[in-house]
């Protein structure tokens, strides 16, 4: 039986280690049992810069800064399906997947290099209720139309 789906799951978490890299291992054990390939990254392994608002990833061109972010771009499309996990900071995902995702936001014209992934969200937190930020990372940010699934705890 050959491979069913490819699987990448990134870690947005500052502590490589810590509770959302444990979360995304529980995903990706389902996963493999599936049969799907995964590869789990860490993001804080990576260099992404925060958007210039130069707009010229929207004119046609790539994105001039010299950094890791089409590099993970191109895992992403690669993709059948993308796990992202981030941490709950006061509401809001951990401040290098913040970066990823406004990079994507602007470079992939509203997303439309996702319509046809499989999209999940994962986010944890010791105090609070975190499910916004899995929304967050479900939705590759504010849009609507990539539904996906959320897990927190």
């Amino acid at each position: 039986m050959g491979v069913l789906m490819k699987i990448l799951a990134i870690n947005g978490s500052p502590n490589k280690e810590g509770s959302t890299s444990k979360l995304i291992d529980a995903v990706i054990s389902v996963c493999m049992k599936a049969g799907a390939e995964c590869e789990k990254i860490y993001l804080g392994d990576y260099i992404i810069k925060c958007c210039s608002g130069c707009y010229k990833c929207i004119k046609g061109s790539e994105c001039y800064q010299d950094d890791d972010f089409l590099h993970l771009k191109a895992k992403m499309i690669d993709a059948d399906g993308i796990i992202i996990g981030s941490p709950f900071y006061n509401g809001k995902p951990a401040k290098h997947l913040k970066r990823l995702m406004d990079r994507l936001a602007v470079s992939s014209t509203y997303y439309q290099l996702f319509d046809d992934k499989y999209i999940v969200g994962l986010s944890t937190s010791a105090a609070n209720d975190c499910k916004a930020v899995a929304k967050y990372c479900a939705k590759l940010g504010n849009t609507e139309f990539l539904g996906g699934g959320i897990a927190s705890g």
